[in-house]
This record gives C-alpha cells, structure tokens and sequence, in this order.
C-alpha cells in the first residue's frame, strides 16, 4: 500500500474515532476552547452557538477523513458561519476564532492519534502517510477558519 493509501487509512480510522466520540468531544472541545480562548463569549445562547460550531466542524471532518469527501468540496458548516457573524457583531477579534480552529485541530490530531492505526504513544515523525495525514487535515483546517471568519471567505 502506498503513502496515500496509508493516508487515507490512517484518516478514516481518525474520522471513525471522531465520530464515534462526536458527543463526548464537541462538549469537550467547547469547554477546552471557553477555558483556553477568554476573549470567546462565554454566555449561555454563545456557549451553545459555540457548541453548534463545533460539532458541524466535527461533522465535517467525519465527512472528510472517514467518508473521503474532498477537502476542496467542503463548504463552512452554516452554524458555523452563524457563530462567527455573532463574534463579529459582538466585536470578538477574529483572532479568538482563528485560535479557536488550531485548539481544535490539535485536539483532533490527539484523538485521532489514538484510532486504530494511530500513532498514541509512538514515534510517527517523518512517516510520510501521516505527514499527508496532517497535512489533509490542515487544509480541511485552513478552509474551514478562513470560511468561517467574517472577510476571510
């Protein structure tokens, strides 16, 4: 199997890890970016806007890892976009939201680490099927924080 094959193995059990958490890991991923991000409101109506986000960036990354959907296909999930057009006229600093993305990343790399075929606990570094991995899952990243923050669309 080649660098691209592994790839999208290695993917597809880091999406059936996430999914299989979807509930456990958008309540998690909310609180975690509440404690780590202040400037994030931390309200009733925006921590349940955030959760929304959350977990239809989640859903997304699903779609993408463990279902293949192309990363260029992918469109902002609409709670998403509601989410930060709240940031916005609320006058958050994108910043807030664009560091809320990365958070988000590295606790998706940690937990897709420890999906069968995962690298928890080994040494994965300078195996090029997941450095194409993470580099998957960085584009999914880089689309989905410039489609969701206001005038970076």
């Amino acid at each position: 199997m080649g660098q691209s094959g592994r790839a999208e193995q290695l993917l597809a059990g880091a999406g059936e890890a996430l999914h299989a958490q979807l509930d456990h890991l958008d309540d998690a991923m909310t609180k975690l970016l509440l404690d780590r991000i202040p400037a994030l409101p931390g309200d009733g109506p925006m921590v349940r806007s955030l959760r929304a986000s959350v977990r239809g960036n989640l859903l997304a990354a699903i779609r993408i890892f463990r279902d293949g959907e192309p990363v260029e296909d992918m469109t902002v999930p609409e709670v998403a976009r509601e989410y930060a057009r709240s940031l916005a006229q609320r006058g958050a600093s994108p910043t807030a939201l664009i560091r809320a993305y990365r958070v988000g990343q590295q606790l998706a790399l940690d937990r897709g680490d420890r999906a069968p075929g995962g690298h928890a606990g080994g040494n994965c570094a300078g195996d090029p099927a997941v450095d194409h991995a993470q580099l998957r899952l960085y584009r999914f990243d880089q689309r989905a924080g410039d489609g969701g923050v206001p005038g970076r669309a």
